[in-house]
C-alpha cells in the first residue's frame, strides 16, 4: 500500500536534499541500519494535472548510490 506524505520543506526534492544533508552527519557502522531511515522515501510522485482526459505527473525511484540508504 502506498504511503503518501507531503513534504514540509517546499518540494519534494527540497525535502529530500535536506533530509539527507541531515542523514549524512548522522554517525552509523554498517551493518547497523541507518537511524531514521524513514526521512528517505522510496519514491515520489508530483501531480500536475489530473482529470478524465489528462493525467500529468513526475515519478521519482529512490536511485541513492549509498546502499544503506534503500528500503
Amino acid at each position: 500500500m502506498p504511503y503518501f506524505k507531503k513534504p514540509v520543506n517546499g518540494s519534494i526534492n527540497n525535502q529530500t536534499y535536506w533530509n539527507l544533508k541531515f542523514l549524512d552527519k548522522v554517525d552509523f557502522k554498517p551493518p547497523q541500519d541507518v537511524p531514521m531511515i524513514y526521512l528517505i522515501p522510496d519514491g515520489a510522485v508530483t501531480f500536475y494535472e489530473a482529470n478524465p482526459h489528462n493525467l500529468t505527473l513526475r515519478l521519482q525511484i529512490n536511485d541513492l548510490r549509498v546502499i544503506e540508504y534503500h528500503r
